[in-house]
């Protein structure tokens, strides 16, 4: 029966971990590579060898299973400057490539992320297989070209206000607030009924929506001037309805709506279906793959590679090592029961 790439990758994962195993059986007191860092290796080298372009991934679990970890340590923040930063180290231009698997985060850590990509790389393409939404999407919009899959998606950048009553986005804040402006002009009674509800929005909410909206929107605009058009001479206006069409949240209804390769094109961007090639797809794609597999079968949840062989993850404190929740590896034959499995990283965590 014909089984999917996705299948086929799994069942390298569980043969490298049964391997792992033994090795750990047999030599308990020898240092013994990690498994998942084998296997995601071996998948960059492919895609290495097929473009010569040193490769970056910068992977989040964030489709895994919900509940792995809280949402928050998901986010692009300010502690993925250091694992950018060593990455980056590793690895020398004039091009680079980034795939990029991330639900978004703070505008702020992308901006300073992107300033140290670009400071050290003179063209840079974003690999987008699956998801990148938010500022994930702000992300790729400051590269040179942009390869996603026809069924990727990027997402809104319009920005998330953190309130008294969970996330709620800038645009739909302002909404509210002209809404009971209106209402309680044409009705004073309904003061009674705004008053709290706008109480609990606090101080300085509409401020912070509007700075939060141009700061989004300036970024964008920034980048995608400087680089992605920048040979054109309509740079400017072209990078602006960019940034006002990703970042108006009346276009999208919410932040999660995906934004697809169909929706991009006549945007005048430079992206390209990463199917158009055929053997770069199948290759990406195994590699994507094996970043799924690893997100969602170990207790990693952050990860940072890239083709010199260096990486760095984060993962959750765990009592025992790996745990698979998709498909348990072989028993093996006339074993006794493993003991704990450690986990060795490839750097810091």
């Amino acid at each position: 029966m014909p089984t999917s790439v996705w299948d086929s990758v799994l069942t390298e994962f569980n043969t490298a971990v049964v391997r792992e195993m033994q090795q750990r059986q047999l030599q308990p007191n020898t240092p013994i590579r990690a498994s998942w860092s084998l296997l995601i290796e071996s998948k960059i080298k492919r895609v290495f060898e097929r473009t010569g372009i040193p490769l970056i991934i910068y992977g989040c679990a964030c489709t895994a299973a919900p509940g792995k970890v809280q949402p928050h340590l998901l986010q692009i923040d300010a502690s993925d400057k250091i694992g950018f930063h060593s990455m980056l180290e590793a690895v020398d231009g004039p091009k680079l490539d980034v795939l990029v698997h991330s639900p978004g985060g703070f505008a702020e850590a992308t901006e300073t992320i992107v300033e140290e990509i670009r400071r050290k790389f003179g063209y840079v393409r974003f690999i987008v297989p699956s998801y990148a939404k938010s500022a994930a999407t702000m992300m790729v919009m400051a590269g040179d070209e942009i390869l996603i899959d026809e069924d990727g998606e990027l997402g809104p950048i319009d920005p998330q206000m953190l309130t008294a009553n969970g996330v709620t986005p800038a645009e739909a804040i302002k909404d509210q607030f002209q809404k009971a402006h209106d209402e309680i002009k044409d009705d004073p009674k309904k003061m009674q009924v705004w008053f709290p509800i706008l109480q609990a929005l606090g101080g300085g909410i509409l401020v912070q929506c509007d700075n939060a909206i141009l700061l989004s929107k300036e970024l964008v605009a920034k980048w995608l001037a400087q680089y992605m058009f920048r040979a054109d001479p309509d740079r400017t206006a072209k990078a602006q309805k960019v940034a006002d069409y990703l970042g108006t949240h009346a276009n999208f209804k919410t932040h999660g709506r995906r934004v697809k390769l169909e929706h991009l094109l006549p945007l005048d961007l430079r992206v390209q279906n990463l199917r158009a090639d055929a053997d770069l797809y199948a290759r990406i794609w195994e590699l994507h793959c094996a970043l799924d597999i690893i997100l969602a079968n170990t207790p990693i949840y952050k990860i940072f590679y890239n083709s010199a062989g260096a990486g760095m993850v984060r993962q959750q404190a765990v009592q025992q090592g790996i745990q698979l929740r998709l498909q348990q590896p072989p028993v093996l034959p006339q074993a006794a029961p493993s003991p704990a499995i450690p986990v060795p990283l490839p750097g810091p965590t």
